[in-house]
């Protein structure tokens, strides 16, 4: 759990700079995908993110304490029913593509 901990924290100032980084990059990609008519390709790799950030703030919680993993887990688990919900309710009242 020590090397874990360690190698985590020496590189999760970085992990964080490259996700802040990508985000806007995924907001051009979304547009111009959007304008082809599908942006699924975007979208998944958002649900990536997502789960990379639900995963790094899993372990680093996991590594201060128990209460710090699960609020992180259900954090996770709240965003990605959420996107599900969007993307139904996208689909029963018409909407053409995923919602972003």
């Amino acid at each position: 759990m020590g090397k874990l901990r360690s190698a985590l924290e020496k590189r999760l100032r970085w992990i964080v700079l490259v996700l802040v980084a990508v985000q806007p990059l995924l907001d051009v990609l979304s547009y111009f995908l959007s304008e082809r008519g599908s942006n699924s390709i975007s979208t998944l790799l958002r649900f990536g993110m997502l789960g990379a950030v639900a995963l790094l703030g899993f372990l680093r919680g996991i590594l201060r304490g128990v209460r710090h993993g699960v609020l992180f887990a259900v954090l996770g688990v709240a965003g990605l029913l959420s996107r599900v919900l969007l993307i139904v309710l996208g689909v029963i009242f018409g909407h053409d593509g995923i919602p972003c």
